[in-house]
């Protein structure tokens, strides 16, 4: 009939709820001891020098193609892939036998209960959510985005702006938390500022000159924060 399609979309819908976007390893958890083990027995069964923690959590950021590429050897980089393969059977088999979250990290996501909180990490989505669960905070989460979810991966804004844009959340009431620049960088490409945490993989100083909106010590120091940003405010 004549009014198919004649009902116009209200122009504007007004958007009144913001979201708290977490990174995971270094900003929720420490899985940096369970990585260590995985990326040593890949390396041991090619015959390469076993690496440190220290030197694993430096590799930590860039999802984990890029922790296996610099794990390697010089010259290894035809190995990359093949010593992905191998290193993601052993992390799958060790996932969570020393990772942790760090301590004030679940006292502080109970204090924000009723704000949606949400994860974005360059860690693959499944190795993400076998930790969420392993810790049985999958419920805590209104979206969960991956290192292989999307094309891009921070410092790209493509997840953020993905979360952003499912739950229609407003950007200057959303915050990014993170422990690294790929964090801050993808918040401020997405229009968001960043609370830049120095208990993470990265020292305080190197998060203040990465350009993080606020720094802080401790995850309850995240609580007031976040609530004048995010809310809590009735949703109309």
């Amino acid at each position: 009939g004549p009014t198919r399609g004649a009902r116009r979309r209200p122009a504007q819908r007004r958007v009144t709820r913001g979201v708290v976007i977490f990174d995971l390893d270094g900003t929720l958890v420490d899985a940096s001891p369970d990585l260590t083990t995985a990326i040593n027995l890949m390396l041991d069964e090619r015959g390469y020098r076993r690496r440190t923690l220290a030197d694993v959590q430096h590799a930590i950021g860039d999802g984990a193609r890029e922790l296996v590429a610099r794990s390697l050897p010089a010259g290894a980089e035809d190995d990359v892939d093949t010593a992905l393969e191998r290193f993601r059977v052993h992390y799958r088999a060790h996932i969570f036998d020393e990772t942790y979250a760090y301590g004030g990290v679940a006292d502080m996501l109970d204090a924000l209960f009723g704000i949606p909180m949400a994860v974005a990490t360059n860690k693959p989505l499944g190795a993400t959510e076998a930790i969420l669960r392993a810790l049985d905070w999958e419920r805590r989460f209104v979206a969960v985005i991956g290192g292989d979810s999307l094309p891009q991966r921070k410092p790209h804004p493509a997840m953020l702006n993905h979360i952003l844009e499912a739950l229609d959340a407003s950007r200057e009431m959303s915050v990014m938390v993170g422990d690294s620049p790929q964090d801050i960088d993808a918040a401020h490409a997405a229009g968001l500022r960043c609370i830049g945490v120095s208990w993470g993989f990265h020292p305080r100083a190197h998060i203040e000159q990465a350009g993080a909106d606020w720094v802080v010590d401790h995850p309850r120091d995240l609580v007031a924060r976040i609530r004048e940003i995010v809310g809590p405010r009735e949703l109309s």
